[in-house]
């Protein structure tokens, strides 16, 4: 029995030691590793949105790969970032389509012109080549590529396994207002899509669906739920860098939605710089050719980023969401340093580390080889997690407080534990009388059950002192020590009543 106990003592010893703060770090480094998502498949080696580019960001490890959906002219769904094929193909070398330049009003009041997809059928559209859209990028590899629908992309997703599982995928629908505005909404198509390629049986399958409108989102999940399926997929609300998101809409997308994607300066906040100018009404990601930035860090972030010391740096944003249980997945990390801010020194790992520090969950990459590198840079460099993460204020010191405590108080019970048991061997040890519960020693005197008593009494000869020993009477310790000495004699005592007994009968 002690070698049973001593075993699980021990064993409860080791398992509470692994525990301590001591091995934190190693689990913190898996914990708080960010999800890489493959912002468009690849751009940064291949075209965007293409099959080549999927499978370079696969094979790179990553968590999801990235897609947006707008419909061609006959309801077809393929994968292009933008209404229009413009930038993303070559469709302005085709002069059979010079016509269909087309100029209109989205719903939100912008003017927009050029080829839009939906004034092409699928047949015409796959006679076109896809193109590095980022006209400073390596256009090698353009007019190499065609354009791809999203069941291909779908299909080529849940052949690719990794970690024992199809990697995730995670789809934007682009312009859901101004589709469903023409008579061709994507959110059912989209939904159609998903359950043909095998989303709908393959629970193991990770689905996260994203939009920059909530109604699209609201619509996707009704759509969802209409087939059976609510909850399949996890929803992401994309934010544009100059939306103001308040606590109440927070608090409202909170109550169906999985987390926020915010363009990245929402979450480190950038100061305009002179030699950073855009032009007025660009998107905050917009970068020109001639562009050498996109900012400057906030006065507390670039010190950090200075001194590679990310504990004092926090993000508003990031807080306020997370204290709703909700994600956040900024946008977008690219290798190109006119695309950072001018703190970082054009160091995408950098970048990637500050990013981090500010507790994100997952972070939209242009290049998974750099986003890979990274990796294993985190995983390689063991810091001291504890000290960094405890000395810097936020909901992660709190998170990393309250592991400690928990971690420290199942460490103590362990030991309390482990001390009963060896007192209560020890103490079963000292008991030489086991099959006696009543027994209770006050020193001198001792309570015997009646039957031990008796026997006490007639192995001192009964008599004068027999008589002085009343069922209630303790007796004198030394009685027992003296004349009974084990249980056997006890034993013995009683056998030889019984034969008295039989005998006289």
């Amino acid at each position: 029995m002690l070698k049973h106990e001593c075993s699980t003592l021990l064993a409860a010893l080791i398992w509470a030691a692994c525990l301590t703060p001591s091995a934190l770090p190693a689990l913190a480094q898996e914990r708080e590793a960010p999800l890489i998502i493959a912002h468009r498949g690849s751009p940064c080696h291949f075209p965007e949105e293409t099959l080549e580019g999927y499978r370079r960001a696969i094979e790179y490890g990553v968590d999801y790969i990235e897609m947006d959906v707008v419909s061609t002219k006959d309801g077809h769904l393929i994968c292009r970032h933008d209404l229009t094929l413009d930038d993303s193909t070559d469709v302005a070398e085709h002069a059979e389509y010079a016509e269909r330049k087309w100029t209109t009003i989205l719903p939100g009041g912008r003017e927009q012109s050029g080829f839009f997809a939906c004034n092409f059928t699928l047949a015409e559209i796959r006679g076109l080549f896809a193109k590095q859209a980022i006209p400073f990028r390596n256009q090698a590899s353009s007019h190499s590529f065609r354009v791809q629908t999203l069941p291909e992309v779908l299909q080529l997703a849940m052949n690719s396994t990794g970690a024992g599982r199809p990697v995730g995928v995670y789809i934007e629908t682009k312009g859901p207002a101004f589709h469903s505005s023409i008579g061709l909404p994507l959110e059912a198509r989209l939904v159609d899509a998903l359950m043909a390629a095998g989303y709908g049986s393959v629970a193991a399958a990770p689905l996260i669906l994203q939009s920059f409108e909530p109604q699209s989102l609201q619509n996707m999940s009704r759509e969802l739920e209409a087939r059976g399926l609510p909850g399949r997929a996890n929803l992401i609300w994309l934010l544009d860098c100059t939306a103001d998101v308040s606590d109440a809409q927070l608090d409202a997308f909170a109550k169906y939605g999985y987390g926020v994607g915010p363009e990245k300066s929402m979450v480190a906040r950038l100061v305009p710089a002179p030699e950073c100018a855009r032009s007025e009404g660009d998107a905050c990601s917009a970068v020109a050719p001639e562009q050498a930035c996109t900012g400057r860090l906030t006065p507390a972030a670039a010190a950090a980023a200075a001194a590679r010391s990310w504990g004092i740096v926090q993000s508003e944003l990031v807080e306020r969401a997370q204290a709703r249980g909700l994600v956040v997945h900024p946008y977008t990390f690219r290798n190109e340093g006119r695309f950072m801010a001018l703190d970082f020194d054009a160091d995408p790992l950098a970048e990637l580390s500050l990013f981090r520090a500010l507790g994100v969950d997952g972070v939209f990459v242009d290049c998974p080889a750099t986003a890979a590198e990274w990796l294993a840079t985190q995983h390689a460099a063991t810091p001291s997690w504890i000290g960094s993460v405890i000395s810097s204020p936020g909901p992660r010191q709190a998170a990393a407080i309250a592991s400690v405590s928990v971690l420290a108080t199942l460490l103590a019970i362990t030991l309390v534990w482990g001390v009963v048991i060896l007192v209560r061997h020890r103490r079963r040890q000292r008991v030489k009388y086991q099959f006696f519960p009543s027994m209770f020693n006050t020193g001198d005197l001792t309570w015997y059950p009646p039957d031990y008593r008796r026997a006490v009494v007639d192995e001192t000869g009964g008599g004068s002192r027999g008589e002085e020993c009343g069922e209630d009477t303790p007796l004198p310790t030394s009685i027992m020590m003296t004349a009974i000495d084990s249980p056997p004699r006890i034993a013995e005592q009683e056998r030889r009543a019984d034969r008295a007994n039989g005998g006289g009968t």
